[in-house]
């Protein structure tokens, strides 16, 4: 009997990238079996003896690849609201601090499909994308402005996912910026943008999504892409929550995780893009004053977030 490269394949990836997460006997028989067989580029066969371990393999594997079987119990007890005037809240907004659930979670798809799209992802430059548009795209005009000098020299991948938690790939090209799933490789959102050396600003004047996005307001798919830009930039910055999601901590935490993946840490529904670049690159909410986190606050955070 056989069992086609595309089967052994799926193992072998799966070793691969979820190797901390399967149990040892199961990761055991898993690498027995890919040993076993007669590998090559073009056919792989692994005597009948063997086809019954591959398929109780192949059925247990999955199990253990849910993300939500393999963190603690009460994932979200170190998440908590912060009220705009709580001494450690930089942002002067309602935010939950979601970073000890976004930043520990290990991500996991049962998927081939999707494990192929992430794979294929990570060999992509982007140039693929070149003229294309989200599915069933709609545009909006927008108004966000940058200082002009963290944007001198964009050409090509900006931003690429090294590990499935990372859920964006960013790229640029003919003042475009393409924003994509780095698990379907395909694109979530565009947004044009230009270039204003005489007024030392980078503009981005419209947006493309696709009409099934799960953000279908205007001013929600603007602070989105506002957010990816200033993440993009290595800011750590409150990211836009839809209004439809219940506002509980648990909710707030899990959208970001779903969404955002690694680039979460805090998560509101107020309007993020009151949060602006000063030339110096500090994120402030009144274009005077730096927002920026004391030693005292950053020990804070950290001690919430290493518990």
């Amino acid at each position: 009997m056989l069992v086609s490269k595309h089967d052994i394949e799926w193992l072998i990836n799966v070793i691969a990238k979820y190797e901390r997460l399967l149990p040892l006997p199961l990761l055991q028989s898993a690498r027995d079996l890919i040993a076993a067989s007669n590998y090559s580029k073009s056919v792989c066969v692994i005597h009948p003896v063997d086809i019954k371990a591959y398929d109780s393999v192949r059925k247990e594997i999955p199990k253990y690849l849910n993300p939500t079987a393999n963190q603690k119990r009460d994932q979200y007890r170190n998440c908590f609201w912060m009220w705009p005037d709580h001494k450690y809240n930089p942002y002067k907004m309602m935010v939950v601090y979601c970073a000890p659930f976004c930043q520990h979670m290990i991500l996991a798809t049962t998927d081939f499909d999707v494990l192929n799209s992430y794979d294929e992802g990570r060999d992509n430059d982007g140039q693929c994308f070149i003229d294309q548009q989200p599915i069933d795209a709609i545009r909006i005009q927008c108004s966000l402005s940058y200082p002009l000098r963290f944007f001198e020299e964009l050409d090509g991948p900006i931003v690429k996912a090294q590990r499935m938690e990372d859920k964006w790939d960013i790229y640029a090209f003919n003042d475009v910026f393409y924003f994509c799933s780095s698990w379907l490789n395909n694109i979530a959102l565009k947004a044009g943008f230009e270039q204003r050396p005489d007024e030392n600003r980078f503009n981005v004047t419209w947006i493309e999504f696709s009409e099934s996005h799960h953000m279908t307001n205007a001013g929600t798919v603007t602070q989105q892409v506002d957010f990816l830009i200033k993440t993009m930039l290595g800011l750590r910055l409150p990211l836009p929550v839809p209004l439809e999601v219940e506002p509980t901590v648990k909710e707030y935490s899990r959208y970001a995780g779903t969404v955002y993946g690694s680039f979460a840490y805090f998560a509101t529904n107020e309007d993020t893009t009151k949060i602006r670049l000063l030339e110096s690159g500090t994120p402030s909410l009144d274009e005077h004053t730096p927002m920026a986190m004391d030693k005292e606050t950053e020990a804070f955070y950290q001690s919430k977030f290493n518990k």
